[in-house]
């Protein structure tokens, strides 16, 4: 395990920087040459004891690093750091993950913002709902014990003073008064109030009826594999970055099997494409209390990335990268990763029960597959046919020389 003493290899100098920025105190790097897949061992000094890994026997992120022959740590590694530090709360995160910008110093400071924000969000919650039923309601817990959305918090009704357990999540989702004395009493308006959500992904019916007319679009069909199981509706451009379009399915729906979506998302952008590493920020906004709870209801698929805090996004111009990339692979790379993504489809398929509704016929990724896609998708999708392309600050979807690049890479 490389430690800050070794001068002399390509990532110490962005480690210290990174460091010093925020105050981190660095243990050690994974590996005898450290990569970016290595994993930085580290704890903020601001908040040195709510890491997310606490290594221990027994530890979960330990053992998922001792199982990683190639860049984890052995056993005796293992063993001298939890002499050396016994007890110590620290993180383990991957060099390049490490190496990003980073908006805040650690995750138990994103709690506590979320919190903050979260406790905001639920008064002004209660107090439109108050407005709207002519009464008041408070909280009767302070900002610092506010647990989260979806747990029940005393609130109190000050017109008839009366104490109602209630969580923001139910006030997200149910529309009556959260006093019942309200609801009886005619001096008060007993009508249901709209729903408030700040992303309209939260609407579940209508995320319902957009993948369900998606999918009829595209024939019950995955769009890249002709494959008809677990089909998906993905966003071309990212809800959570083009608030403009998110809804507006005729223009920015496409049906994929999961195991293409979740490639796509997890694999291609994090890894392979040239515009999401090198032009655009790609983080989600982590306050859930602005995301849709997939748990909520059955017939929304909770691995679908398009609703995931994991899965990275960005717009239709990657989605065609996507596409170059895949038929890049099969010319050029004698279809390795197109074979290995097939593999995982027959994988996925074979899983499903024959009686269950999300079985249908297993596709294949081909050539003749990827260049029929690829037309269709570029007379219905790019260019002026998106409803985005007049926007000159989307700069990697309106850059020639960055899309020249692409062109190239690909051909």
């Amino acid at each position: 395990m490389f430690t800050l003493t070794d001068e002399n290899y390509f990532w110490l100098p962005k480690i210290k920087t990174q460091a010093q920025k925020w105050d981190h105190v660095i243990y050690g790097i994974t590996g005898c040459v450290p990569t970016r897949r290595s994993e930085v061992l580290w704890s903020c000094s601001k908040h040195p004891d709510t890491g997310s890994g606490i290594f221990q026997h027994g530890d979960q992120i330990l053992m998922k690093l001792l199982a990683d022959k190639k860049h984890g740590l052995t056993e005796t590694e293992i063993q001298d750091l939890i002499m050396t530090y016994p007890g110590q709360a620290f993180y383990a995160t991957r060099m390049d993950l490490y190496l990003k910008n980073r908006t805040i110093c650690c995750r138990p400071k994103l709690y506590s913002n979320r919190k903050k924000e979260g406790y905001k969000i639920f008064q002004n919650l209660l107090a439109k709902r108050g407005d709207h039923y002519n009464t008041k309601y408070t909280l009767l817990i302070n900002a610092t014990d506010y647990p989260g959305k979806h747990y029940k918090i005393p609130i109190k009704c000050e017109i008839h003073n009366l104490v109602v357990q209630y969580s923001m999540h139910e006030l997200n989702t149910i529309t009556s008064c959260p006093c019942p004395l309200c609801r009886k009493d005619p001096n008060h308006k007993n009508v249901a109030v709209d729903i408030v959500k700040r992303r309209n992904a939260g609407r579940l019916g209508q995320v319902i009826r957009h993948a369900q007319r998606v999918k009829e679009k595209y024939k019950h069909t995955c769009a890249l594999s002709n494959s008809k199981y677990n089909l998906q509706h993905h966003h071309l451009d990212g809800q959570d970055f083009y608030p403009e379009t998110r809804l507006v399915w005729e223009h920015n729906g496409i049906c994929l099997c999961s195991t293409v979506h979740l490639d796509y998302h997890n694999n291609f952008l994090k890894i392979h494409s040239l515009i999401a590493t090198k032009y655009s920020n790609v983080t989600f906004s982590l306050n859930k209390d602005e995301l849709i709870n997939v748990e909520d209801n059955q017939e929304i698929d909770s691995s679908n990335p398009d609703f995931s805090l994991g899965g990275a996004e960005v717009s239709r111009y990657t989605f065609l990268e996507y596409l170059r990339f895949l038929i890049f692979d099969i010319k050029s790379n004698n279809s390795q990763y197109v074979n290995t993504l097939n593999q995982k489809m027959a994988s996925e398929h074979r899983k499903i029960n024959p009686s269950s509704p999300s079985f249908g016929e297993l596709g294949k990724i081909t050539l003749e597959t990827l260049e029929k896609a690829i037309k269709k998708y570029r007379v219905e999708f790019v260019g002026n046919n998106w409803a985005l392309s007049s926007r000159k600050d989307i700069f990697f979807a309106n850059n020639i020389e960055l899309w020249n690049e692409v062109e190239n890479t690909w051909q």
